[in-house]
């Protein structure tokens, strides 16, 4: 895994540094670390990284809601499944992202989120102080968490870092940087 780490550029943002510690893949349990090695086998695929593309730019052209959804695992492949925001569309609902009751329902390896108000969302490419709430609670209440935060750092360009936490065995939620990634913006529909 930190092979696989240590192969990525990355992207960090200065805003949460004091507030949120970035752990390396050796602080995380099985169950995380199966998740995240799942993202970067998903992450080598090129079909993959152009289905990531399409769902970045149709949450870069939505104004009104952030994107997310769930992530499936279904024969031997991670499949991401976008799913409409709870919250009111709005334009000041751009910012927040709430799972649907039917999430719940469906069998599924973690949730998924877009910071994608722009195709430059640097700034934004780590978890919120919001984000890191929401998995202390959904911990705490679930026994884990898993959640994949996609950013567009530039157009074509992305950032996906992994948070979670696994009560069982120590209940602070760790962030992990998964990498930069690209998709070709010419064969976006």
């Amino acid at each position: 895994m930190n092979k696989l780490f240590k192969s990525s550029e990355h992207t960090y943002t200065k805003r949460y540094t004091n507030s949120i510690s970035v752990y390396n893949a050796s602080e995380f349990s099985l169950i995380q670390l199966q998740r995240i090695y799942l993202m970067y086998e998903y992450l080598k695929d090129p079909s993959s990284l152009q289905e990531m593309g399409k769902i970045i730019e149709d949450d870069v052209k939505d104004s009104y809601a952030e994107h997310g959804g769930i992530i499936i695992f279904n024969k031997n492949k991670i499949h991401f499944k976008t799913m409409e925001s709870y919250v009111k569309r709005e334009l000041s609902s751009n910012t927040l992202y709430g799972a649907p009751d039917e999430t719940f329902l469906i069998p599924n390896i973690g949730y998924f989120h877009l910071h994608a108000i722009s195709n430059n969302e640097k700034e934004s490419a780590s978890p919120s102080d919001r984000d890191i709430i929401i998995s202390y609670y959904t911990t705490n209440i679930d026994n884990e968490s898993h959640d994949f935060l996609i950013t567009p750092i530039n157009r074509g360009t992305f950032n996906v870092d992994y948070y979670g936490g696994y009560r069982k065995e120590n209940p602070v939620i760790k962030i992990l940087d998964l990498g930069n990634y690209t998709y070709d913006t010419t064969k976006i529909e």
